[in-house]
């Protein structure tokens, strides 16, 4: 055993031996089995630590720098350390540390593996794999190619996922990429997340902007300022939004809530009930319910059990709508539709929304006034004006004020029209 050395320069521990210190000016090297104490609980070395193999650090430690043997388990064991771990500059990991303690470092890098009670750092970047037992604070980025262990609190600005993380609750102020897999135990406050791979997220998490061309899974309710589904997104819970685009799939379990518009070119299946602002529809929207505040349009597929409400309503041609329609102003068979779509891919762009080579469909139409355009067929129509252009057909109209239609046999009614002082109040 070594004796007790207060202060010294450059220094090298023997392997299988044990040294007591306090502190190094300069390099200290230590060999394989070594072991180091220090009467003052602490050593400090100003220069570089290096390991040469697996080793036990029965005290705090705090240097400049330090790096692990390249060769890895199981050639070697971990180096250990019981209490805390302070690098002022880079810790370089290639092999394995174990540290009971907390890890304050200013970057951490390597291919090895890494056991702490806590860490703090301004960098991370490591293609091996970190566990942290209690908190994990990166001021800056961590960029993980193999694995991150981090069950409990984590407060981060940007996460770069390249192979797995397994995380708990916080926050992760900036950005957020996921080209592999992530998954997030409990709540979790988040600036924008990009999914590539898959992700899961628990109920409550919040962020500002979240994007998938993946899949991403949410275990619960989910609000978030900006939503863009290009691959798969499932809430099971209810989802709140400001704007949403959907050219892939989305599936709310529960209730959808859109503050300003939604665009759907995709799919989207919502188990309750849509309340939004403006909405339009190029693919295929399904929900129990929608009641828009501004405009509806709809140049796709909707599907609803108790019916479709807006100030406005647009229909565009070959569309169908099963569930009744309630609106100001509806209009069934529009075409050549040229509007300016939300999604930010088509800022600046006209789109044409008009589908050909079938007719219009939809069920019972309610509203102020109702025009139903060529090839449209609707069920029943209650509304104060009615105006059917030729080749359109209805079951039945219902109006209070003024009814229009073509000269001739151009448009097909199952009934006569029937003028009422009173119409019959909308289903929603």
């Amino acid at each position: 055993m070594e004796g007790v050395r207060k202060s010294m320069s450059d220094y090298q521990v023997p392997s299988g031996s044990t040294a007591k210190l306090d502190r190094v000016d300069g390099e200290l090297r230590i060999g394989k089995k070594a072991r180091l104490e220090s009467p003052s609980g602490k050593i400090v070395v100003t220069g570089r630590v290096y390991f040469e193999g697996d080793a036990d650090v029965n005290c705090d430690l705090e240097c400049d720098s330090l790096e692990t043997s390249r060769r890895l388990p199981p050639f070697f064991g971990p180096v250990r350390v019981n209490g805390n771990l302070v690098v002022h500059k880079n810790l370089n990991v290639t092999s394995s540390i174990d540290a009971k303690g907390e890890i304050r470092a200013e970057e951490i890098d390597g291919g090895g593996r890494i056991v702490a009670g806590s860490i703090i750092c301004k960098n991370i970047r490591i293609t091996g794999i970190i566990e942290v037992k209690n908190k994990l604070e990166v001021e800056e980025s961590i960029d993980i190619g193999g694995k991150l262990i981090a069950p409990t609190t984590v407060k981060l600005r940007d996460l770069d996922v390249n192979g797995m993380a397994d995380i708990g609750g916080g926050s992760i102020s900036g950005h957020t990429k996921i080209k592999g897999k992530l998954d997030c135990k409990s709540r979790l406050e988040f600036g924008d997340i990009q999914v590539f791979g898959k992700a899961s997220l628990s109920g409550n998490c919040s962020g500002s902007s979240a994007s998938t061309f993946g899949a991403l899974s949410v275990n619960g309710n989910f609000k978030c300022d900006e939503i863009r589904v290009d691959g798969k997104t499932d809430v099971r819970g209810n989802c709140e939004s400001s704007k949403i685009e959907v050219n892939g799939k989305l599936d709310v379990s529960g209730s959808l809530s859109i503050a300003d518009k939604m665009e759907i070119h995709g799919s989207t299946e919502v188990t309750n009930d849509i309340k939004g602002s403006n909405i339009q529809v190029a693919g295929k929207l399904k929900a129990n319910s929608i009641i828009i505040s501004d405009q509806a349009l709809i140049t796709g597929t909707v599907e609803t059990k108790h019916g479709l409400k807006a100030k406005s309503i647009v229909i565009g041609s070959g569309s169908r709508c099963e569930g009744p329609l309630v609106g100001e102003q509806v209009e069934v068979g529009k075409s050549g539709m040229n509007v300016m779509a939300w999604g930010t891919k088509w800022v600046g762009q006209n789109i044409n929304l008009k589908l050909t080579g079938r007719p219009t469909r939809v069920d019972d139409v309610y509203g102020t006034s109702v025009y139903l355009r060529e090839f449209s067929t609707a069920r029943k129509v209650f509304s104060q004006n009615v105006e059917l252009e030729k080749a359109s057909s209805v079951d039945q109209v219902v109006y209070s004020g003024e009814f229009k239609k073509p000269s001739g046999n151009s448009v097909y009614m199952n009934h006569p029209p029937e003028k009422v002082n009173k119409l019959p109040p909308p289903p929603i």
